[in-house]
């Protein structure tokens, strides 16, 4: 049960680089979204 305790902390640095992987995303996208409304703005 000694190496019990490292796995968690294996899963939790894990998971946070999964959380900022995920807020990098929605950023991209976000920036993609706001480049295409500038286009459209252009164009009307």
């Amino acid at each position: 049960m000694v190496g019990s305790n490292k796995y968690p902390e294996e899963v939790k640095e894990q998971v946070v680089k999964e959380y900022l992987n995920g807020i990098k995303r929605i950023k991209e996208i976000a920036e993609e979204m706001r480049k295409r409304i500038d286009l459209i703005h252009l164009l009307i």
